[in-house]
């Protein structure tokens, strides 16, 4: 689902609309830099974090924001990553710890929607935990626009406003999140929520 939404695939059918236009109208690269997708298997150029950061600039052909400036250190900030790991080599960091280079990288080209796979499969608890913290003073500070997959149930408390419940790509259920969580309607999602969590 995640990848019809900034065109990495095209729906056999229907459509999407972003801010009332169909996305099939937008060029994908205009509509990647507005809907930003931090993958659940983090991909790190060569190089150093800083260079990882900087990317989309020097392929946009964009002035680079300083290693020291306000954009990257709140970026590092939000990602809960400290400023000592910019010359570390990309590749060379942990996965949860690219996971957050990714994020990182994502919030810092300012995308209107950020869609997130499975963000916390790889950080331990109190790292999901503070992420998530994150998640949600990010998108109320810049009005950002959240989209995330995940089977983290805490995550999902803690984060979204609304669910949607997908079984092998068919939406199952949906609501508003507390509500959903609370009190499931359909047989497959108390199923789901039934099963013990790592």
């Amino acid at each position: 689902m995640i990848r019809l939404i900034n065109r990495l695939a095209d729906p056999d059918s229907g459509s999407l609309y972003l801010d009332g236009s169909d996305i099939k109208e937008i060029d994908p690269l205009e509509l990647r830099r507005l809907v930003a997708l931090v993958p659940q298997k983090p991909f790190m150029f060569e190089g150093s974090v800083l260079e990882n950061l900087l990317r989309p600039f020097v392929y946009r052909q964009e002035k680079l924001p300083p290693a020291d400036g306000e954009a990257v250190v709140r970026a590092l900030a939000l990602a809960k990553l400290d400023q000592g790991m910019l010359p570390r080599d990309a590749r060379s960091l942990s996965v949860g710890e690219q996971q957050r280079v990714g994020l990182a990288r994502a919030l810092l080209t300012h995308p209107r929607v950020l869609l997130l796979d499975e963000p916390t499969s790889a950080l331990d608890r109190r790292t999901a935990d503070s992420l998530a913290a994150t998640l949600q003073e990010v998108c109320h500070a810049q009005n950002l626009t959240l989209i995330m997959v995940t089977h983290d149930l805490r995550l999902t408390e803690r984060v979204a406003d609304y669910c949607y419940y997908l079984e092998a790509g068919r939406i199952m259920e949906e609501g508003r999140a507390d509500e959903m969580l609370a009190r499931p309607r359909t047989d497959a999602l108390k199923r789901f929520l039934s099963e013990p969590t790592e």
